[in-house]
């Protein structure tokens, strides 16, 4: 079946086409073969109900060109009425046949492109969430891991940014749910964080002005999302907002930054967030871990123990950060990302990003769970 904008001109092909071969009668005796001609086209072009139309006026046809003929040309020796009746029913069977093939092969064709159509903007949107190597920035040593458990492309992201005074944004999002929708809403997402870096310096208004601009595009049916907003600057100091993300952690100690800033609500639940910005001080070499919750939800790879699913948890966390000693962003990312690795038995549960971030005397970052570095987690 072939597409066309004006299916009027493929109708009138087979028409003039049955048209054509019963005008040969005159040159020719027999042409009861030829019809079978049109019947194919149709079903090719037009599908089975055409096909099957086109059997049926083909096989009418015969009859008033010439009366009885066989299927081969020759003519029937008896019973014309149940000739004519195997003869429709042999035309229509060859128009519905090829026409339902014919359909086949297009849906195919359709959904194969459709498949290379969202495997490019799998890439694409993979390529925004997790950017092969993140920006350098001033006195800050980042690391970062993303790691999406199907599809190739996840709902959790991450963003860094320069910001004003020489300062840098950092935010960690997820998205409610999985696969290219949720890679959709997370891009937008972190567009509306990444636009707000060089209008604002506070992490509770970056978060309500994609809060709001969220709202604006999507209302509140689509799925919320939770994410956390640091701001670094130069001399140490940190602010950070909350919508309903955990907070960023101590590298050397797993201790949970606290502050006197609320929590607000996801990103798409209300017009108002209700997060409030907090603030404290990295002292020198000090540092932070962000990461969305494909890290704490990561199970044993049984899955399952005497008393239920065994979760990675917080408190693993807290360990092997407390055993981190002043390394570097990167080896702490490494080496959390190997103890997931372990624990899960390479198959994680959910989406994972991780940002870690050290006061350092010079710029430098890496991502430390690209296919390139290291062979991607969900290939087990």
């Amino acid at each position: 079946m072939i597409d066309s904008k004006d299916r009027k001109v493929q109708y009138a092909l087979v028409i003039g086409l049955i048209a054509a071969i019963a005008l040969m009668r005159v040159a020719v005796e027999h042409t009861g073969p030829l019809y079978l001609i049109p019947v194919v086209i149709a079903a090719l072009w037009l599908g089975r109900w055409p096909g099957l139309a086109a059997g049926a006026v083909s096989a009418s046809a015969i009859l008033l060109d010439g009366g009885t003929t066989d299927l081969s040309g020759g003519a029937a020796p008896d019973s014309p009425l149940a000739a004519e009746l195997v003869r429709l029913l042999i035309f229509g069977a060859v128009g519905y046949g090829v026409g339902v093939l014919s359909e086949r092969r297009v849906r195919l064709e359709r959904a194969l492109l459709e498949t290379e159509l969202e495997l490019e903007e799998l890439h694409t949107l993979q390529s925004a969430l997790a950017p092969p190597k993140p920006p350098e920035r001033p006195r800050l040593e980042l690391a970062t891991c993303y790691i999406a458990a199907e599809q190739g492309v996840s709902g959790d992201f991450y963003v860094v940014m320069p910001a004003p005074g020489d300062s840098t944004l950092i935010a960690v999002g997820d998205v409610a749910g999985r696969g290219l929708e949720a890679a959709k809403r997370a891009w937008y997402v972190r567009t509306l964080l990444a636009s707000s870096a060089d209008i604002t310096d506070d992490p509770a208004t970056v978060l309500e002005r994609a809060n709001r601009g969220l709202i604006s595009d999507a209302g509140f049916d689509s799925p919320f999302v939770t994410a956390a907003c640091v701001l670094f600057h130069p001399d140490g100091e940190i602010e950070w907002a909350l919508a309903g993300h955990d907070g960023p952690v101590r590298l050397d100690t797993g201790e949970r930054l606290r502050g006197d800033g609320s929590s607000g609500l996801p990103l798409g639940v209300s017009n108002e967030l209700g997060c409030e910005t907090s603030r404290a001080t990295l002292a020198a070499g000090g540092g932070l871990l962000l990461y969305t919750d494909g890290l704490t939800e990561a199970r044993r790879g049984s899955n399952r123990t005497a008393t239920g699913v065994e979760l990675f948890g917080e408190e693993r966390i807290e360990s092997l950060l407390a055993a981190a000693d002043g390394a570097g962003s990167a080896d702490v990312l490494e080496r959390m990302r190997d103890e997931v690795r372990e624990f899960s038995g390479g198959e994680l549960a959910d989406d994972l990003c991780m940002v870690a971030l050290r006061m350092a005397g010079r710029g430098d970052a890496t991502e430390v769970c690209s296919p390139e570095r290291v062979e991607i987690l969900t290939a087990g």
